[in-house]
């Protein structure tokens, strides 16, 4: 059984607060996995997360990284930096997944997908949580189901979590409140490119 969810994708930056300096936009991830995360781009991409090549290769080859892609970028997703955004302890990284109806699933998550280390934390708000660990050199991942949408966060300061939320319900300034990427916004979710990305720089921000 499955719940009709209105298509949105426009939801997914109300997910991602308005400091953000990098923003991707993807869709149809899942069917060019094996092509796009191959590609030196990505590869650097992971180094700058601290992945090591060998790691990464584990990884995105890997069972249950597929069974989790095939899941969350069947659709569009988009992808997130925001720049220590006031906690100063490094970087947040944000990954916002359309699921509409396929959201159910993830009450089954753990069990589909072998993840071992990923506890059930208090809801926020009206939303459920999860945090996951991968080593304990790395930071947690937060995981939040809303509306049609996953939500998961990276960063060291367990605060992060919150803003993102807040942004998604409206309480915090979020990249689909800002008036100066309205044109951005519209290209993304008109474009047939499958992939999108802003990036803001100190002198200019270039789409």
């Amino acid at each position: 059984w499955l719940l009709h969810i209105p298509h949105r994708p426009a939801d997914l930056l109300r997910a991602i607060p308005g400091q953000a300096n990098l923003v991707s936009f993807h869709r149809g991830l899942a069917d060019r996995w094996d092509e796009t995360t191959s590609h030196p781009v990505s590869l650097m991409i992971a180094g700058a997360l601290g992945v090591e090549a060998e790691d990464w290769a584990d990884l995105r080859s890997a069972p249950s990284t597929r069974r989790l892609i095939d899941l969350l970028g069947r659709d569009e997703l988009a992808i997130a930096r925001l720049p220590g955004a006031g906690f100063q302890r490094g970087d947040i990284w944000v990954l916002t997944s359309w699921l509409g109806g396929r959201s159910q699933l993830f009450g089954w998550f753990n069990g589909m997908f072998g993840l071992s280390g990923l506890e059930s934390q208090e809801r926020i708000g009206h939303w459920p949580v999860w945090t996951w660990s991968a080593r304990p050199s790395s930071p947690p991942v937060t995981i939040a189901l809303v509306e049609g949408m996953l939500i998961a966060t990276s960063a060291r300061h367990p605060q992060a979590v919150e803003m993102i939320l807040n942004a998604y319900d409206g309480n915090f300034p979020s990249i689909a409140s800002r008036e100066d990427l309205t044109p951005w916004r519209q290209r993304i979710l008109a474009s047939s490119f499958p992939d999108r990305i802003w990036l803001k720089t100190p002198a200019r921000s270039a789409p």
